[in-house]
């Protein structure tokens, strides 16, 4: 980029042929006679030049300071997300072991709760506490009839039930947690 550089001149009258033009500013470069304005209107035109030169460098010195100010507050927050992520990696992590580990509390708890049940099928006493063998005398007096109490849930169906949810549940449980992490 090429900056304006000249002597700027003020007339202490206006100019004239035989006015010396004296330099306002002694340590600028000073340009050959044929180079330096002389006339008013080129000495405004210089000094504009030499104005608006001095405003685009101290912008350009502004922008820069600005860009790298910037550059270091990304870099700074990039270094905190990355430590934020890591927390919350370190923290899904324990959460994940303790699903996993509830999870598993939870099978035992079930498996055990299903296998007393199912040793303990004792067989239970009639609701009206009568034999479980009584003789009908209308149909035959030597034909007995024998009760059997039987439900429609039984312990294997209990059991799937219970598998069931359970994996039901794993399974909400993972879809919550996959999809609660993404968020």
């Amino acid at each position: 980029m090429m900056f304006a550089r000249g002597a700027v001149a003020t007339p202490a009258k206006p100019p004239s042929s035989t006015t010396a033009i004296t330099l306002v500013n002694k340590s600028a470069v000073v340009a050959p006679p044929a180079v330096q304005p002389k006339t008013t209107s080129e000495q405004y035109w210089a000094a504009r030049a030499l104005t608006a030169e001095t405003l685009l460098t101290a912008r350009l010195a502004h922008e820069n300071e600005l860009s790298a100010l910037s550059a270091a507050e990304e870099e700074k927050r990039a270094r905190e997300l990355a430590v934020l992520q890591r927390s919350h990696d370190k923290r899904y992590a324990k959460l994940e072991i303790l699903a996993m580990t509830l999870f598993a509390c939870l099978i035992a708890f079930v498996s055990t709760t299903i296998y007393l049940l199912s040793r303990a099928q004792r067989p239970t006493p009639s609701r009206w506490a009568l034999p479980s063998h009584f003789t009908i005398p209308i149909l035959s007096p030597f034909a007995s009839v024998v009760e059997h109490e039987t439900s429609v849930i039984d312990t294997r169906l209990i059991t799937m039930c219970c598998a069931i949810l359970a994996a039901l549940a794993y399974a909400c449980f993972r879809y919550w947690l996959a999809h609660g992490r993404q968020r």
